[in-house]
């Protein structure tokens, strides 16, 4: 079998190279960079294949008006669309018009996919496979994919980076796994820097290491504001034991004795080691927060829990449910096999994607929104110059329709009464979990 992963981002790099390495060792594998204004730097990648066996020298960048061409080349068995929800859509079209037989199509989440969410499943909707990571996300996101009326096939995948591993025995650092979305607000982040801080000087003997994704002028999944190595700037003596890390969490695992983090994917990583982790709840507890998954764990904990260097012992009954379900109960290679055999038989069939409106035009405006000054095609700029006109009144047109439609004749709702908004979403929230 011969399987390739498209990537476009750190963290699904991440993922995609640890999902090549999870595959049967027989296989022939490859990992391919799509390029995108968020594609990771030489450095970001060299930490995301950190274990998985793949070497930077093996990985190829290609630009979209290639990918097709490089997948007809190679022929693959398997394509593993790893890339935002918008991206993983044109590189799994991309692949099912590979002449037939086509590849079977893989895609999902590269962490904690709580709360579910109808982007990730409707811009994967060509995908054969959805791999989910816990028995919770299984079941959440197979009753969306009934309510957006998806036929969809999910296959249960331990966190392929979640391998046992033992940190030193002597490992006392205290890991703080920074995220690019949560908190949002510069003053919550600053409240989190300065708790780091009064924690390193609590504890001199201890280092307090701020885990980082991107250096300044990299790019991430996720748009950051307010990076905590900028923020620290801002204080003239910051204790000598509190240090930053832009390598791998593996090797910043290696040497803690326990993490803290709002709710980064990392908390699972240390869970997987033993270790105690503490997740912030000062800012909320909810899917605002990315953090609702670990209601019931036993890791929320406040600012106060980290100034004073309280960590958490996970709860063990929430963790068959929220991947740790065990090895033996991955059933996506079985899945695969099972698609293999209707390939081979030529039952595999079509996978159709999301309904385009506006045809070709359509198409092309979905490609150049998902691959900005990447997509270099005539269409592209074609569909971007009438779109940028074309959609608003397109917006307006619908909230014309559905102002017309509203009933009338209610009674507003007093002030009092009124029910509570939800808090405003950070201007560069993308929140699929991607």
């Amino acid at each position: 079998m011969r399987a390739v992963a498209v990537v476009d981002t750190d963290s699904y790099a991440k993922w995609g190279a640890s999902l090549l390495a999870a595959m049967p060792s027989g296989w022939q594998k490859r990992l391919l960079v799509l390029e995108t204004p968020l594609a990771p730097s030489a450095e970001q990648l060299r930490t995301a294949l950190t274990g998985t066996g793949i070497d930077t020298a093996d990985v190829a960048t290609v630009p979209f008006h290639q990918l097709r061409r490089e997948l007809a080349g190679w022929q693959p068995d398997v394509v593993v669309a790893s890339a935002l929800g918008s991206v993983a859509e044109i590189v799994l079209s991309a692949a099912h018009d590979l002449p037939s037989p086509r590849p079977l199509l893989i895609s999902g989440l590269p962490g904690i996919g709580i709360p579910v969410r109808k982007r990730a499943v409707v811009h994967r909707a060509q995908a054969d496979l959805f791999l989910v990571h816990s028995r919770r996300e299984r079941r959440e996101f197979s009753e969306l994919a009934e309510i957006q009326r998806i036929p969809m096939r999910f296959g249960l995948l331990t966190l392929p980076f979640l391998a046992p591993a033992v940190s030193a025995a002597d490992a006392t650092d205290v890991v703080f796994a920074a995220q690019a979305l949560v908190p949002a607000e510069r003053r919550d982040r600053q409240r989190v820097l300065d708790t780091l801080i009064s924690l390193a000087r609590r504890y001199p003997e201890r280092r307090v290491v701020v885990k980082l994704r991107a250096r300044a002028g990299e790019q991430q999944t996720h748009v950051e504001r307010d990076a905590y190595d900028q923020l620290l700037t801002a204080h003239r003596t910051p204790p000598a034991n509190l240090v930053l890390d832009h390598g791998p969490m593996v090797r910043a695992l290696d040497t803690a004795g326990a993490l803290v983090t709002v709710s980064s994917t990392a908390a699972l990583e240390a869970l997987a080691r033993g270790l105690p982790v503490l997740a912030i709840d000062d800012f909320g507890v909810g899917p605002e927060q990315i953090n609702e998954i670990f209601v019931a764990s036993n890791l929320l904990g406040s600012l106060d829990d980290l100034a004073c260097g309280r960590f958490h012992s996970v709860d063990p009954k929430w963790l068959g449910d929220n991947y740790f379900h065990g090895a033996e109960h991955d059933d996506w290679l079985d899945q695969l096999d099972l698609l293999a055999t209707k390939r081979d038989a030529g039952s595999l069939g079509a996978r159709p994607g999301r309904p385009i409106l506006g045809g070709a035009l359509g198409s092309a405006w979905r490609r150049k929104r998902a691959l900005g000054r990447f997509d270099r095609s005539l269409g592209g700029h074609v569909a971007l110059a009438v779109g940028t006109v074309a959609l608003p009144v397109y917006r307006g047109l619908k909230r014309v329709k559905a102002a017309r439609e509203r009933p009338v004749g209610r009674l507003a709702t007093p002030a009092a009464e009124a029910p509570a908004q939800s808090p405003p979403r950070h201007p560069e929230h993308r929140l699929e979990h991607d």
